[in-house]
Protein backbone atom coordinates (compact mmCIF):
# COMPACT_ATOMS: atom_id res chain seq x y z
CA UNK A 1 0.00 0.00 0.00
CA UNK A 2 2.22 2.86 -1.17
CA UNK A 3 1.78 6.19 -0.28
CA UNK A 4 0.31 8.89 -3.29
CA UNK A 5 0.16 11.97 -1.01
CA UNK A 6 1.96 13.47 2.13
CA UNK A 7 0.05 17.06 3.28
CA UNK A 8 0.37 19.48 6.06
CA UNK A 9 -1.49 22.38 7.07
CA UNK A 10 -0.54 25.77 8.82
CA UNK A 11 -2.35 24.75 11.55
CA UNK A 12 -0.34 21.81 11.91
CA UNK A 13 -2.54 18.66 10.86
CA UNK A 14 -1.07 16.39 8.55
CA UNK A 15 -2.78 14.19 5.95
CA UNK A 16 -2.02 10.85 4.09
CA UNK A 17 -2.73 9.56 0.86
CA UNK A 18 -2.66 5.65 0.03
CA UNK A 19 -2.99 3.98 -3.55
CA UNK A 20 -5.72 1.77 -1.57
CA UNK A 21 -7.75 4.43 -1.54
CA UNK A 22 -7.34 5.42 2.19
CA UNK A 23 -6.83 8.56 3.88
CA UNK A 24 -5.47 9.28 7.60
CA UNK A 25 -5.70 12.46 8.85
CA UNK A 26 -4.73 13.82 12.28
CA UNK A 27 -5.35 17.35 13.44
CA UNK A 28 -2.01 17.66 15.28
CA UNK A 29 1.33 16.04 14.28
CA UNK A 30 2.31 15.72 17.98
CA UNK A 31 -0.79 14.08 19.02
CA UNK A 32 -2.33 10.33 18.34
CA UNK A 33 -5.34 11.76 17.37
CA UNK A 34 -5.82 10.05 13.59
CA UNK A 35 -8.89 9.07 11.32
CA UNK A 36 -9.27 7.65 8.80
CA UNK A 37 -11.54 7.09 5.64
CA UNK A 38 -11.47 5.22 2.22
CA UNK A 39 -12.49 8.22 -0.07
CA UNK A 40 -11.94 6.83 -3.36
CA UNK A 41 -12.39 3.72 -5.17
CA UNK A 42 -9.28 2.90 -7.22
CA UNK A 43 -6.81 4.73 -5.29
CA UNK A 44 -6.56 8.66 -3.71
CA UNK A 45 -3.95 10.37 -5.60
CA UNK A 46 -4.01 14.15 -4.58
CA UNK A 47 -4.29 16.13 -1.28
CA UNK A 48 -4.83 19.49 -0.68
CA UNK A 49 -5.68 21.85 2.37
CA UNK A 50 -7.74 24.14 1.80
CA UNK A 51 -7.11 27.43 4.78
CA UNK A 52 -8.98 30.27 5.48
CA UNK A 53 -6.98 33.78 5.12
CA UNK A 54 -6.75 36.04 8.22
CA UNK A 55 -9.64 38.26 6.53
CA UNK A 56 -12.00 35.28 6.21
CA UNK A 57 -14.01 33.33 8.77
CA UNK A 58 -14.09 29.49 8.47
CA UNK A 59 -12.29 26.39 9.01
CA UNK A 60 -9.43 24.65 7.56
CA UNK A 61 -10.37 21.38 4.81
CA UNK A 62 -9.23 19.22 3.21
CA UNK A 63 -9.58 18.57 -0.66
CA UNK A 64 -9.03 14.82 -2.07
CA UNK A 65 -9.04 13.33 -5.48
CA UNK A 66 -8.70 9.69 -6.88
CA UNK A 67 -9.03 7.40 -9.82
CA UNK A 68 -12.83 7.18 -9.61
CA UNK A 69 -13.59 10.68 -11.23
CA UNK A 70 -14.20 12.06 -7.85
CA UNK A 71 -13.28 15.75 -6.29
CA UNK A 72 -14.35 15.61 -2.41
CA UNK A 73 -14.41 18.59 0.36
CA UNK A 74 -13.90 16.98 3.97
CA UNK A 75 -14.01 18.54 7.56
CA UNK A 76 -10.80 17.64 8.95
CA UNK A 77 -13.20 15.20 11.39
CA UNK A 78 -13.50 12.79 7.95
CA UNK A 79 -16.73 12.07 8.78
CA UNK A 80 -18.64 12.66 5.13
CA UNK A 81 -17.80 14.85 2.42
CA UNK A 82 -18.97 18.18 2.66
CA UNK A 83 -19.23 18.34 -1.28
CA UNK A 84 -18.05 15.51 -3.51
CA UNK A 85 -18.29 16.17 -7.78
CA UNK A 86 -17.65 14.04 -10.21
CA UNK A 87 -16.57 15.06 -13.08
CA UNK A 88 -16.25 13.84 -16.50
CA UNK A 89 -14.27 15.18 -19.91
CA UNK A 90 -13.17 13.58 -22.58
CA UNK A 91 -9.95 12.60 -23.51
CA UNK A 92 -9.32 12.16 -19.98
CA UNK A 93 -7.58 8.87 -18.75
CA UNK A 94 -10.02 6.56 -17.54
CA UNK A 95 -9.58 3.38 -15.15
CA UNK A 96 -11.82 0.95 -13.85
CA UNK A 97 -13.83 3.24 -11.59
CA UNK A 98 -14.02 6.47 -13.44
CA UNK A 99 -11.52 9.40 -14.85
CA UNK A 100 -7.87 9.59 -13.05
CA UNK A 101 -7.93 12.79 -11.36
CA UNK A 102 -3.81 13.18 -9.81
CA UNK A 103 -3.35 17.40 -10.51
CA UNK A 104 -5.01 19.10 -7.44
CA UNK A 105 -4.66 22.64 -6.24
CA UNK A 106 -6.58 24.52 -4.13
CA UNK A 107 -5.95 28.15 -2.29
CA UNK A 108 -8.91 29.99 0.30
CA UNK A 109 -11.64 30.17 -2.02
CA UNK A 110 -11.11 27.48 -4.92
CA UNK A 111 -9.96 24.59 -6.03
CA UNK A 112 -8.73 23.44 -9.40
CA UNK A 113 -7.59 19.82 -11.53
CA UNK A 114 -6.40 18.98 -14.66
CA UNK A 115 -8.12 16.65 -16.99
CA UNK A 116 -6.82 15.84 -20.55
CA UNK A 117 -6.92 19.50 -22.20
CA UNK A 118 -8.95 21.24 -19.91
CA UNK A 119 -8.66 23.13 -16.25
CA UNK A 120 -11.88 22.15 -14.00
CA UNK A 121 -12.36 25.04 -11.25
CA UNK A 122 -14.67 24.30 -8.12
CA UNK A 123 -15.28 26.11 -4.94
CA UNK A 124 -15.16 25.32 -1.10
CA UNK A 125 -17.83 27.25 0.35
CA UNK A 126 -20.55 27.85 -2.73
CA UNK A 127 -23.00 25.50 -3.64
CA UNK A 128 -22.55 26.17 -7.79
CA UNK A 129 -21.07 23.32 -9.60
CA UNK A 130 -17.80 23.24 -10.89
CA UNK A 131 -16.80 24.87 -14.15
CA UNK A 132 -14.15 24.03 -17.12
CA UNK A 133 -12.47 26.51 -18.55
CA UNK A 134 -12.14 26.38 -22.19
CA UNK A 135 -9.71 23.36 -23.30
CA UNK A 136 -6.17 24.26 -24.35
CA UNK A 137 -4.03 23.06 -27.54
CA UNK A 138 -2.53 20.18 -25.67
CA UNK A 139 -2.97 17.82 -22.28
CA UNK A 140 -2.03 19.83 -19.24
CA UNK A 141 0.90 17.95 -17.75
CA UNK A 142 0.98 20.45 -14.15
CA UNK A 143 -1.01 23.33 -12.48
CA UNK A 144 -0.67 25.11 -9.53
CA UNK A 145 -2.63 28.61 -7.96
CA UNK A 146 -0.60 31.78 -7.49
CA UNK A 147 -0.83 33.43 -4.35
CA UNK A 148 -3.31 36.13 -6.13
CA UNK A 149 -5.72 33.19 -7.55
CA UNK A 150 -4.42 32.88 -10.74
CA UNK A 151 -4.07 29.49 -11.73
CA UNK A 152 -1.02 28.16 -13.99
CA UNK A 153 -1.90 25.04 -16.32
CA UNK A 154 1.64 23.86 -17.63
CA UNK A 155 1.52 22.22 -21.63
CA UNK A 156 3.45 22.00 -24.72
CA UNK A 157 4.10 25.61 -25.86
CA UNK A 158 4.34 27.01 -22.16
CA UNK A 159 2.39 28.05 -19.33
CA UNK A 160 -1.34 29.26 -19.44
CA UNK A 161 -2.34 31.50 -16.92
CA UNK A 162 -6.22 31.44 -15.94
CA UNK A 163 -6.96 35.19 -13.62
CA UNK A 164 -9.46 35.60 -11.09
CA UNK A 165 -11.81 38.26 -12.56
CA UNK A 166 -13.99 40.35 -9.84
CA UNK A 167 -17.45 40.94 -10.90
CA UNK A 168 -19.97 43.57 -9.78
CA UNK A 169 -22.36 41.34 -7.78
CA UNK A 170 -19.81 38.90 -6.47
CA UNK A 171 -16.12 39.02 -4.98
CA UNK A 172 -15.46 35.72 -7.23
CA UNK A 173 -16.96 35.75 -10.48
CA UNK A 174 -15.60 33.79 -12.67
CA UNK A 175 -11.98 32.85 -14.68
CA UNK A 176 -10.57 34.05 -17.66
CA UNK A 177 -7.40 33.55 -19.63
CA UNK A 178 -5.07 36.65 -18.99
CA UNK A 179 -5.11 39.58 -21.56
CA UNK A 180 -1.80 39.73 -23.88
CA UNK A 181 1.54 41.34 -22.41
CA UNK A 182 1.68 45.00 -23.00
CA UNK A 183 4.67 43.65 -25.19
CA UNK A 184 3.03 41.07 -26.66
CA UNK A 185 0.79 41.29 -29.78
CA UNK A 186 -2.64 42.53 -29.06
CA UNK A 187 -4.57 39.30 -30.59
CA UNK A 188 -4.98 35.78 -29.32
CA UNK A 189 -4.69 33.81 -26.26
CA UNK A 190 -1.41 34.24 -23.69
CA UNK A 191 0.61 31.75 -22.87
CA UNK A 192 4.10 31.98 -20.50
CA UNK A 193 5.55 30.47 -24.09
CA UNK A 194 8.38 28.01 -24.69
CA UNK A 195 9.66 25.94 -27.65
CA UNK A 196 8.72 22.77 -26.16
CA UNK A 197 7.08 20.96 -23.50
CA UNK A 198 6.79 22.29 -20.01
CA UNK A 199 6.14 19.36 -17.78
CA UNK A 200 5.87 20.36 -14.59
CA UNK A 201 5.82 23.81 -12.49
CA UNK A 202 7.06 25.08 -9.28
CA UNK A 203 5.38 28.76 -8.15
CA UNK A 204 7.79 30.53 -5.80
CA UNK A 205 6.30 31.56 -2.59
CA UNK A 206 6.34 35.22 -3.45
CA UNK A 207 4.65 34.04 -6.18
CA UNK A 208 6.65 36.47 -8.68
CA UNK A 209 8.76 33.45 -10.23
CA UNK A 210 6.99 30.22 -12.10
CA UNK A 211 10.01 27.60 -12.30
CA UNK A 212 9.43 24.53 -14.93
CA UNK A 213 10.94 21.31 -15.49
CA UNK A 214 10.94 21.81 -19.27
CA UNK A 215 11.80 19.49 -22.48
CA UNK A 216 12.95 22.37 -25.66
CA UNK A 217 12.54 21.16 -28.70
CA UNK A 218 15.33 19.87 -30.63
CA UNK A 219 17.23 18.50 -27.39
CA UNK A 220 18.21 15.34 -26.05
CA UNK A 221 18.08 16.68 -22.33
CA UNK A 222 15.33 18.65 -20.47
CA UNK A 223 16.27 21.67 -18.79
CA UNK A 224 15.11 24.33 -16.17
CA UNK A 225 12.98 27.59 -17.45
CA UNK A 226 11.80 30.29 -15.73
CA UNK A 227 9.04 32.47 -16.13
CA UNK A 228 8.90 35.66 -14.42
CA UNK A 229 4.86 36.52 -13.58
CA UNK A 230 5.23 40.08 -13.63
CA UNK A 231 5.99 40.63 -17.33
CA UNK A 232 6.03 37.21 -18.60
CA UNK A 233 9.72 36.98 -19.48
CA UNK A 234 11.32 33.83 -19.56
CA UNK A 235 14.67 32.79 -19.16
CA UNK A 236 16.85 29.22 -19.26
CA UNK A 237 19.00 28.36 -16.42
CA UNK A 238 22.36 27.09 -17.80
CA UNK A 239 24.91 24.91 -16.16
CA UNK A 240 23.34 23.04 -13.84
CA UNK A 241 25.90 20.26 -14.90
CA UNK A 242 22.86 17.65 -14.74
CA UNK A 243 19.79 17.11 -15.42
CA UNK A 244 16.25 17.68 -13.24
CA UNK A 245 14.26 15.39 -11.25
CA UNK A 246 12.09 17.57 -9.42
CA UNK A 247 12.68 21.31 -7.88
CA UNK A 248 11.64 23.29 -4.52
CA UNK A 249 11.98 26.90 -3.13
CA UNK A 250 13.43 28.04 -0.09
CA UNK A 251 10.53 29.78 1.57
CA UNK A 252 11.86 33.28 1.46
CA UNK A 253 11.82 32.25 -2.43
CA UNK A 254 16.03 33.10 -2.71
CA UNK A 255 16.61 29.79 -3.25
CA UNK A 256 15.79 27.16 -5.94
CA UNK A 257 17.01 23.30 -5.50
CA UNK A 258 17.04 20.96 -8.00
CA UNK A 259 18.61 17.35 -7.92
CA UNK A 260 19.07 14.39 -10.25
CA UNK A 261 21.08 11.18 -9.23
CA UNK A 262 23.25 12.31 -6.33
CA UNK A 263 23.76 15.87 -7.51
CA UNK A 264 22.05 19.01 -5.95
CA UNK A 265 22.37 22.52 -7.66
CA UNK A 266 21.00 25.60 -5.64
CA UNK A 267 20.39 28.48 -8.05
CA UNK A 268 20.58 32.40 -5.70
CA UNK A 269 17.81 34.49 -6.65
CA UNK A 270 17.94 38.63 -6.54
CA UNK A 271 16.25 41.06 -7.74
CA UNK A 272 16.89 40.04 -11.36
CA UNK A 273 16.41 36.38 -10.90
CA UNK A 274 19.56 34.18 -10.98
CA UNK A 275 20.95 36.56 -13.62
CA UNK A 276 24.87 36.47 -13.25
CA UNK A 277 25.28 33.97 -10.95
CA UNK A 278 26.42 30.57 -11.03
CA UNK A 279 24.79 27.53 -9.47
CA UNK A 280 26.14 26.09 -6.32
CA UNK A 281 26.44 22.28 -6.45
CA UNK A 282 26.60 19.64 -3.59
CA UNK A 283 27.12 15.65 -4.28
CA UNK A 284 26.16 13.37 -2.25
CA UNK A 285 28.17 9.74 -2.27
CA UNK A 286 28.26 8.28 -5.64
CA UNK A 287 25.79 5.70 -4.62
CA UNK A 288 22.87 7.91 -3.35
CA UNK A 289 20.21 8.81 -5.18
CA UNK A 290 17.91 11.69 -4.14
CA UNK A 291 14.56 10.89 -4.53
CA UNK A 292 12.92 14.32 -2.56
CA UNK A 293 14.26 16.89 -0.96
CA UNK A 294 12.81 20.57 1.17
CA UNK A 295 14.48 23.47 2.52
CA UNK A 296 13.56 23.91 6.45
CA UNK A 297 11.57 27.15 7.52
CA UNK A 298 14.72 29.11 8.12
CA UNK A 299 15.89 28.20 4.85
CA UNK A 300 19.02 27.66 6.11
CA UNK A 301 18.89 23.71 5.03
CA UNK A 302 18.01 21.76 2.53
CA UNK A 303 16.78 18.11 3.97
CA UNK A 304 17.10 14.78 0.99
CA UNK A 305 15.36 11.94 0.94
CA UNK A 306 17.31 9.18 -0.71
CA UNK A 307 16.44 5.75 -2.71
CA UNK A 308 18.26 4.08 0.67
CA UNK A 309 16.88 5.54 2.69
CA UNK A 310 19.39 7.83 4.43
CA UNK A 311 18.43 11.62 5.11
CA UNK A 312 21.02 14.11 4.27
CA UNK A 313 21.11 18.06 5.42
CA UNK A 314 22.96 20.11 3.31
CA UNK A 315 23.74 23.82 5.74
CA UNK A 316 23.19 26.05 2.32
CA UNK A 317 26.01 28.30 3.80
CA UNK A 318 28.72 26.07 2.85
CA UNK A 319 27.31 23.85 -0.07
CA UNK A 320 30.04 21.70 -1.92
CA UNK A 321 31.77 21.32 1.44
CA UNK A 322 31.86 18.08 2.47
CA UNK A 323 31.18 19.59 6.18
CA UNK A 324 28.04 20.93 5.07
CA UNK A 325 26.32 17.63 4.91
CA UNK A 326 24.77 15.93 7.43
CA UNK A 327 23.12 12.17 7.64
CA UNK A 328 20.75 10.06 9.91
CA UNK A 329 19.11 6.93 9.06
CA UNK A 330 15.34 6.28 9.25
CA UNK A 331 15.66 4.33 12.13
CA UNK A 332 16.07 7.06 14.13
CA UNK A 333 12.73 8.62 14.00
CA UNK A 334 9.29 7.85 15.57
CA UNK A 335 7.35 5.72 13.77
CA UNK A 336 4.13 8.55 13.27
CA UNK A 337 1.49 7.10 11.61
CA UNK A 338 1.53 2.98 10.74
CA UNK A 339 0.25 2.15 7.03
CA UNK A 340 2.37 -0.71 5.83
CA UNK A 341 2.47 -4.56 6.20
CA UNK A 342 4.12 -5.05 9.06
CA UNK A 343 3.85 -2.97 12.35
CA UNK A 344 7.30 -1.64 14.58
CA UNK A 345 5.55 -0.24 17.05
CA UNK A 346 2.78 1.91 18.73
CA UNK A 347 2.51 5.60 16.78
CA UNK A 348 3.75 8.40 18.70
CA UNK A 349 7.04 6.50 20.69
CA UNK A 350 10.48 6.87 20.07
CA UNK A 351 12.08 3.46 19.31
CA UNK A 352 14.01 1.76 16.24
CA UNK A 353 11.67 0.71 13.67
CA UNK A 354 13.69 -1.08 11.68
CA UNK A 355 13.10 1.13 8.21
CA UNK A 356 16.78 1.31 7.30
CA UNK A 357 17.26 0.88 3.37
CA UNK A 358 13.50 1.81 2.55
CA UNK A 359 12.90 4.23 -0.11
CA UNK A 360 11.74 7.66 0.90
CA UNK A 361 8.54 8.17 -1.24
CA UNK A 362 7.90 12.10 -0.01
CA UNK A 363 9.09 14.83 2.72
CA UNK A 364 7.97 17.43 4.16
CA UNK A 365 8.90 20.29 7.36
CA UNK A 366 6.22 22.05 8.92
CA UNK A 367 6.32 23.92 12.20
CA UNK A 368 5.48 22.14 15.39
CA UNK A 369 4.40 23.06 18.66
CA UNK A 370 5.32 20.67 21.21
CA UNK A 371 4.39 20.13 24.73
CA UNK A 372 6.85 17.16 25.36
CA UNK A 373 10.56 19.01 24.90
CA UNK A 374 12.06 21.43 26.83
CA UNK A 375 13.60 24.58 24.99
CA UNK A 376 15.88 26.82 25.74
CA UNK A 377 15.24 30.53 24.93
CA UNK A 378 17.06 31.00 21.82
CA UNK A 379 14.81 27.72 20.88
CA UNK A 380 11.42 28.89 22.00
CA UNK A 381 12.40 32.36 19.80
CA UNK A 382 12.41 30.20 16.76
CA UNK A 383 10.00 27.48 17.17
CA UNK A 384 10.04 23.80 16.46
CA UNK A 385 9.82 22.05 13.09
CA UNK A 386 8.41 18.41 12.42
CA UNK A 387 10.21 16.87 9.26
CA UNK A 388 8.17 13.83 8.12
CA UNK A 389 9.23 10.88 6.11
CA UNK A 390 6.66 8.76 4.08
CA UNK A 391 8.11 5.68 3.42
CA UNK A 392 7.79 2.95 0.00
CA UNK A 393 5.69 0.42 2.84
CA UNK A 394 3.34 2.99 3.78
CA UNK A 395 4.49 4.21 6.90
CA UNK A 396 5.43 7.89 7.93
CA UNK A 397 8.07 8.71 10.26
CA UNK A 398 8.36 11.92 12.28
CA UNK A 399 11.37 14.05 14.21
CA UNK A 400 10.48 17.23 16.10
CA UNK A 401 13.24 20.17 16.78
CA UNK A 402 14.40 23.58 16.81
CA UNK A 403 14.22 25.43 13.77
CA UNK A 404 17.16 27.67 13.98
CA UNK A 405 19.68 24.50 13.70
CA UNK A 406 17.77 22.00 11.94
CA UNK A 407 20.71 19.55 10.58
CA UNK A 408 21.93 19.85 14.27
CA UNK A 409 18.42 18.28 15.30
CA UNK A 410 19.18 15.24 12.76
CA UNK A 411 22.67 14.72 14.05
CA UNK A 412 21.59 14.70 17.78
CA UNK A 413 19.08 12.34 16.91
CA UNK A 414 21.21 9.19 17.09
CA UNK A 415 22.90 9.73 19.80
CA UNK A 416 18.89 10.19 21.69
CA UNK A 417 17.75 7.32 20.20
CA UNK A 418 20.82 5.34 21.13
CA UNK A 419 20.53 6.64 24.71
CA UNK A 420 17.04 6.19 25.33
CA UNK A 421 17.68 2.36 23.89
CA UNK A 422 20.18 1.95 26.35
CA UNK A 423 17.50 3.04 29.09
CA UNK A 424 15.22 0.45 27.95
CA UNK A 425 17.47 -1.92 27.82
CA UNK A 426 18.55 -1.41 31.85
Amino acid sequence: MGITALRGSQTGAIAIAYSSGRVALSSDVEEDDWVTVDAHQGGTLALAFAEPSQQQRGSTLLLSSGADGKVCVWPLSLTSPVRSHALQCAGATTGSYGVVIDNLAADDTIWAVAMARCVVIGWHSDSREPESLPPLAHAIDDLTILGDGTVAAATFGGVTLFHKQHGPTSTFECYARVRPLPAAPQSGDVTLGFNGWARSLCASPNGAWLASHAAASGREKPSLWLWRTSDGADFECRGLGCSIAAMCWSPASDLLATWAGSTLSILQFGSRGPAGTSPLRHSLAEDEVVLVATFDPSGKALVCGTERGLLVTVDMRHVGDATAQRSMRIDTCRLLYYGGQKPYGAPGTLHSTGEADRRIEALMIMRAHSKQINLSKDAEEHGLATLLVALDNGNVCAWTGDVKSFEAVLTQATSDTSKKQKVDDQ
